[in-house]
């Protein structure tokens, strides 16, 4: 033991990142959004909706997966209700 220093991980984390000495993770995604597109931006036509049955709302979100060496789109329909 060096100087009888006692230590645990979090503290040694904490102090290696206070002192910059961490190493810094590469980030391993790859950005598929474009926020500067032609399309039209709808306003959110239920912010103030009282949603309380079932088949009243739907909600979709897509986004993309990476399979082998290309992206493939994932599609999702949710009922807001139940969020099933």
């Amino acid at each position: 033991m060096a100087n009888n220093i006692k230590m645990g991980r979090d503290k040694l984390f904490d102090t290696l990142g206070n002192n910059d000495m961490l190493i810094k993770p590469k980030k391993n995604y790859k950005k598929t959004t474009k926020i500067h597109h032609r399309y039209r931006k709808y306003s959110n036509k239920i912010l103030n909706l009282s949603i309380n049955k079932p088949a009243q709302v739907f909600v979709n979100d897509i986004t993309y997966i990476r399979v082998e060496n290309t992206y493939a789109y994932f599609f999702l329909t949710t009922a807001a209700y139940s969020k099933k």
